[in-house]
This record gives C-alpha cells, sequence and structure tokens, in this order.
C-alpha cells in the first residue's frame, strides 16, 4: 500500500495523477512530484516492468493527508496520467472541485465537496460541545438525537454561510431560492455517522466535533463517484474524516454513507456528537 497523496496542500512542485480504471472511472489528485505514490501505482500498471515482486491481481490503497482513500486492484488499472500542476489548477486548496463535464458519458469521477475547518467560532463551538455533552447518554449504545437549544440560530447561520459560498462549486444557482435544516446527533459506539437526505435537498452538511483527547476511531463520511450517464459500474469512492470544528459539504444527490466510530471503552466513552444538515430548495 502507498499513501501521501493529498488533495488539499497544493505546490508549486506538485503533479495532477489521474487514475483511468476498468469501466471508465476517473479517479483525479495532486501530490508532491517525488511522491512515492507516483512510483508505486506506474509499478502497478499491468505489464510494468518494475513489478516482479507485486502479486498479480493485489489490491492498492491510495490515501491522502485528508484520509480520503481509494481501494482498486491491480487488474483494474488501466493508464495512470501524471501532468505537472498548471497555476490555474492552485487556485483552489481545499476542496475537490467538481467533475469536468467534458467528460465522455459512461466515465465516472470524484463526487465534489469541500471541507471547511473551524466552520464555528471557537466560543460557539466550545459552548456547543459543553451542550452536548450534558445531554450525551453513551450507555444508549446507539444514535441520540440532542438539542441545539438556544444555539440553534447560531449554529444554523455560521454553517449555512459556508455553504452558501459553496454553490457555485456544485452548480447550484444563487438565485436559486433555499432554507436550510440541522439536527445534533450523538454517535456512540459501533454506530455510523447519520444522513438522512430528503427529495428536495440541495446540498448536504455534516459538522463534527467531539470532546478532546479524542476517545474514538473512525467515523465520517464515505463519497462514491459521480457518474456520468448510464452504464458504468461504480468502483471507486473516498472515506472522508471530519476533524474537530469541521464541516464537510456535498451535493445532495451524490452516493454516500456514514462511518461508523469505534471507542476503545464501552458506555460511559465519549464519542463522536455530528450536526447534520442540508440546504433545501424552498417550494414556491
Amino acid at each position: 500500500m502507498w499513501k501521501r497523496a493529498s488533495f488539499f496542500i497544493v505546490k508549486m512542485a506538485d503533479v495532477r495523477v489521474k487514475i483511468l480504471l476498468q469501466g471508465g472511472h476517473l479517479w483525479e489528485f495532486y501530490c508532491d512530484e517525488d511522491d512515492p505514490i507516483v512510483f508505486g501505482l506506474v509499478s502497478a500498471l499491468p505489464g510494468a516492468s518494475l513489478d516482479s515482486n507485486l502479486p498479480p491481481d493485489g489490491l492498492v490503497q491510495v490515501e491522502t493527508r485528508a484520509g480520503e482513500r481509494l481501494f482498486l486492484t491491480r487488474s483494474s488499472l488501466v493508464s495512470v496520467d501524471i501532468k505537472r500542476a498548471a497555476d490555474a489548477d492552485l487556485s483552489e486548496s481545499k476542496r475537490l472541485s467538481g467533475f469536468d463535464s467534458r467528460v465522455p458519458e459512461g466515465m465516472s469521477g470524484p463526487s465534489a465537496f469541500a471541507l471547511v475547518p473551524d466552520a464555528l467560532p471557537n466560543h460557539i463551538h466550545r459552548a456547543l460541545l459543553d451542550l452536548a455533552l450534558a445531554q450525551a447518554a453513551w450507555e444508549l449504545h446507539g444514535i441520540q438525537e440532542l438539542e441545539l437549544g438556544g444555539l440553534t440560530q447560531q449554529v444554523a447561520m455560521a454553517l449555512r454561510a459556508k455553504a452558501e459560498k459553496a454553490r457555485a462549486m456544485f452548480g447550484v444557482s444563487s438565485a436559486l431560492e433555499a432554507h436550510a435544516r440541522f439536527k445534533m446527533f450523538a454517535v456512540a459506539n459501533a454506530q455510523e455517522v447519520p444522513l438522512d437526505a430528503e427529495g428536495d435537498d440541495i446540498l448536504q452538511m455534516v459538522y463534527c466535533l467531539y470532546k478532546k483527547p479524542k476517545m474514538f476511531t473512525g467515523g465520517g463520511v464515505r463519497l462514491f463517484d459521480r457518474q456520468i450517464g448510464n452504464g458504468s459500474r461504480r468502483l471507486a469512492f473516498r472515506d472522508l474524516e471530519i476533524e474537530d470544528n469541521s464541516l464537510l459539504i456535498f451535493a445532495a444527490g451524490a452516493a454516500s454513507a456514514g462511518l461508523p466510530i469505534h471507542c476503545d471503552k464501552s458506555g460511559g466513552a465519549d464519542g463522536l456528537f455530528v450536526v447534520h444538515g442540508a440546504l433545501r430548495r424552498t417550494a414556491p
């Protein structure tokens, strides 16, 4: 397995890597030009002279610093395209932009997302964590809906503002009237981050917070590739880890799944708190 590729930290020496898979699936990311992942991917190509010590159909894992992962078998790898990143590629350093609409029908590529650190002001983040801790009952071993209480307006306004700024990235017109809804949950051991998109939702928002030191592993959202047209299989996905006081924004129509958390201690261990929200189309 090879690691250390990154979508988010783009330097002048970075290269853009495009991985083409069987079935027309395309996955793209940035990394340093001397990153071991580049050598690893080229070595894994079928017929490569450097792959004699690799299993014929071994599992290849590409993992980014932000926690996204792509799993593929060597037999599904068709080609690897590597180009020096142009200045235009450096304008957005904290998001994976939308899939190129010029890609032929039947192919697929990464679903667009924005991962926003420090999504709430520090004083609101601290107050929200105290409120969540006061309500959580970890002995229930499940997902517990909590009240936002007096912080409802402050949390909603701050998180919605981030989503409004991301509209253009997802192709959502600024003229489209929308409203936002938010719910807070405590997620205990072995439970998944809750996602409940509805038909009129435009963008999904997943905000995470937790007590430090962190008492669990896992969590986050699995985001599957976006497909262009019909007839292609969904092979690729990335697991997005959401740090404390960070917000993930992605299109409501993207195929996604919440990932379970794992606590070292059962019962009284502190778990994950999630504020799940959506920007929803307002009915005329």
